[in-house]
């Protein structure tokens, strides 16, 4: 009987060792954030739109309407900043909360799922939440995930 010189990847209770350190870079999440070519500026990462509340003349949507820009970046490393202009915006207690997405550049898998929490709070607290002016690239994800049969999109 002939043996291999290769060492068996398996472990001592039979089962399949787990893969080496090498292919770790692999298993770790990347940034696989979808950039909006159509939309796309070119601009440092420090120049880009931040969240923020809308107040004053452009906010138009009646006096029990509140408007948040979610900026450039609807990604993991924004879902703080994000969710407390939100979160500040819901403490006025609105009827309508109007997400802007005009400014929207990249976003990710936990965007999009910031997206359906912000959805699931405001409904908690008895408003009503409406996505506006989303880059065809997020509305795609959003029909393709099912996600546009929670979320109230708009133009």
């Amino acid at each position: 009987m002939v043996r291999s010189s290769r060492r068996s990847r398996r472990s001592r209770s039979g089962a399949l060792a787990s893969r080496p350190a090498r292919d770790a870079q692999f298993l770790r999440g990347r940034d696989v954030a979808v950039t909006c070519r159509d939309r796309s500026r070119g601009t440092a990462a420090d120049d880009q739109p931040a969240p923020r509340l809308l107040a004053g003349p452009g906010n138009t949507g009646g006096p029990r309407t509140v408007q948040v820009t979610v900026g450039a970046c609807l990604v993991a490393g924004r879902a703080a900043e994000i969710r407390s202009v939100v979160t500040e915006a819901l403490a006025r207690a609105p009827e309508l909360l109007v997400l802007r997405l005009d400014e929207v550049q990249r976003f990710d898998a936990a965007g999009v799922g910031l997206l359906l929490r912000l959805h699931a709070q405001a409904r908690l607290l008895g408003t009503a939440l409406r996505c506006t002016d989303a880059p065809s690239q997020l509305v795609a994800v959003l029909h393709r995930t099912g996600a546009d049969h929670v979320l109230t999109l708009g133009a």
